[in-house]
């Protein structure tokens, strides 16, 4: 049987809202853990000076040690995060190519797919361009099938929806290409 398809919208990120959708997705599933690791490190090295300070002069110096050891670890469990927003946005911006997308909303599932990749301002981009529409076809380019499920969320940011298939899986969508209709039938869809 088929499914009543309510949404299909084209659309492409531009680097603000990768790094918007990404900080969206961190605060609720990364940062989390983070920040619990990183109280976890903390005990772990306020301990190890007070245990060292308690025992004999030589031992003091691998409580001093273990202190730095964990304030490390507190540190890179925040810092990692914001690298890791970083490289993404770096590494799919970076290139000059453009991915353009297509959002497919039906009743129990969603299905995001690539339409093509364009390369940004270039004048030879118009013939490359070109070779890429006629290499990529619907065919060649399978979507992704994400259920609407349990494990389905929707985050809304700013400018931005996150579509959050699970723990690890998450698609970014900008306002700014949709209309207030299909805003609000994407903010539904786990409804």
């Amino acid at each position: 049987m088929e499914e009543n398809i309510k949404l299909v919208k084209d659309f492409s990120h531009t680097p603000q809202i990768m790094r918007q959708g990404i900080r969206a997705y961190q605060k609720k599933f990364v940062y989390p853990k983070a920040i619990v690791k990183s109280v976890i490190f903390v005990l772990l090295s306020i301990a190890a000076v007070f245990i060292s300070g308690m025992l004999d002069e030589k031992i003091r110096l691998l409580g001093y040690l273990a202190l730095v050891g964990f304030l490390a670890l507190a540190y890179r469990e925040i810092f990692n995060p914001l690298k890791q927003r970083d490289n993404i946005v770096m590494s799919m911006n970076g290139n000059g190519i453009i991915p353009l997308y297509r959002l497919t909303v039906k009743d129990k599932t969603v299905e995001i797919s690539t339409i093509c990749e364009k390369y940004a301002d270039d004048e030879e981009a118009e013939e490359i361009d070109e070779e890429l529409d006629e290499e990529y076809s619907e065919e060649a380019l399978k979507p992704t099938i994400i259920p609407i499920d349990d494990g389905f969320s929707v985050i809304e940011a700013a400018d931005c929806f996150v579509l959050v298939c699970s723990d690890y899986a998450y698609y970014i969508v900008p306002k700014a290409d949709f209309s207030a209709e299909e805003l609000e039938i994407i903010q539904n869809i786990s409804n």
